[in-house]
């Protein structure tokens, strides 16, 4: 009686019967998928066999999409204490075209782009950078999950304000793709690409040293998921000199600087209507 043409439905969409109410709890745990044994069950499913065998016993270990590097490591460390001889895992979703999928919804790496709810919840970091204050926003889902972010910096139609805008979209869309990493996951390798990017100018001092915006940005992410000591990618120690030619007091003072066309260094300052970078001497009028 319960087998009706709304329970088929959801066996179908789901492609298995574990988590479907309408189905006796005894035939949830006899009839059920590889999706839904946990991974230390496939290890000592495996491990199981393994014991009476000569030689080597070959099983997936199915992880969810979801699994993390710590889970796979956590899998191969307890198929050596069980004895295996060797294992091979796979996490659902990490290719394209994969043998088993759970229900009708084929998992072919192309996820869609999370929708952005009414309201979501975060927090703006002011940050000192060569290019002068940063209001940079971090905002994150119900789950706490990093989801997007904002850059505000320079004056409305600069350079400067043009690119803040394009690294906080770029870093937005990234976050909310489902790709092969959680979404804490790509938060942290999203820092560790931009911590530590220098550029001709740094402000600051010590852990407060901030080379560039991307760096600025690294470290508001950092700060707002709790991220501890990211490590660069990207060395760029030796460009943190200081540009030649910039006078103190655009290091000293809250002045707004934008991208020089000519020299491509933070120090065009719009003066009396026109635009002088102290770097070069390059004017504009």
């Amino acid at each position: 009686s319960w087998y009706t043409q709304e329970v088929k439905e959801k066996i179908a969409d789901q492609g298995t019967i574990a988590h479907i109410e309408e189905v006796p709890e005894d035939l949830r745990r006899i009839f059920t998928t590889a999706h839904d044994v946990a991974p230390q069950w496939h290890v000592r499913m495996q491990a199981a066999f393994q014991k009476f065998t000569d030689n080597s016993v070959s099983k997936t270990i199915n992880l969810p999409h979801e699994a993390t590097v710590d889970d796979i490591e956590k899998a191969y460390i307890l198929a050596y204490e069980q004895g295996c001889n060797g294992i091979t895992v796979y996490r659902d979703g990490c290719k394209e075209a994969q043998v088993l999928n759970v229900g009708t919804k084929t998992v072919n790496g192309h996820a869609e782009l999370r929708v952005r709810p009414i309201k979501v919840e975060g927090a703006t970091y002011r940050i000192e950078t060569p290019l002068g204050t940063a209001f940079i926003t971090v905002n994150h889902d119900g789950n706490r999950d990093p989801f997007e972010v904002f850059i505000n910096v320079g004056r409305a139609g600069s350079e400067v304000a043009a690119m803040a805008e394009a690294i906080g979209r770029l870093i937005s869309t990234t976050l909310r793709f489902g790709n092969h990493l959680p979404a804490k996951e790509r938060a942290r390798e999203i820092i560790e690409q931009l911590h530590g990017i220098g550029g001709a100018n740094a402000v600051g001092f010590g852990v407060n040293r901030v080379r560039s915006l991307p760096d600025a940005v690294a470290k508001a992410i950092a700060m707002h998921f709790e991220i501890q000591n990211p490590k660069s990618k990207i060395q760029n120690e030796g460009r943190e000199t200081e540009a030649k030619n910039v006078p103190m007091f655009l290091e000293t003072k809250q002045i707004k600087r934008d991208l020089c066309p000519s020299c491509g260094a933070g120090a065009l300052v719009l003066e009396e209507g026109c635009a002088k970078c102290y770097a070069c001497g390059y004017s504009k009028c």
